[in-house]
């Protein structure tokens, strides 16, 4: 006997893995700030003038760049989240 399987969207749709969250898409863009300063901001706002200071304090000394960029990734999130 041959069993019978139902390939409808109905079913094939909720088979399908989740799209993540986007509180661990900001858990990413926290590595990688810590990680690599220029390369997080480069992910969330292109190149962009906070992508620029990131890279050049970044050279000047690991420490102050990765600073910037969590602080221009905090500043970013909290403007994004505030009500228009």
């Amino acid at each position: 006997m041959a069993t019978e399987t139902s390939n409808s969207p109905s079913n094939s749709l909720s088979d399908e893995p989740k799209i993540a969250a986007p509180a661990s898409l900001s858990a990413a863009h926290v590595a990688a700030a810590i990680l690599l300063p220029p390369l997080a901001l480069f992910l969330v706002q292109g190149v962009s003038r906070d992508f620029w200071i990131a890279f050049g304090l970044t050279c000047l000394g690991y420490f102050p760049g990765a600073a910037f960029a969590l602080f221009a990734l905090l500043k970013g999130r909290s403007r994004r989240d505030a009500p228009a």
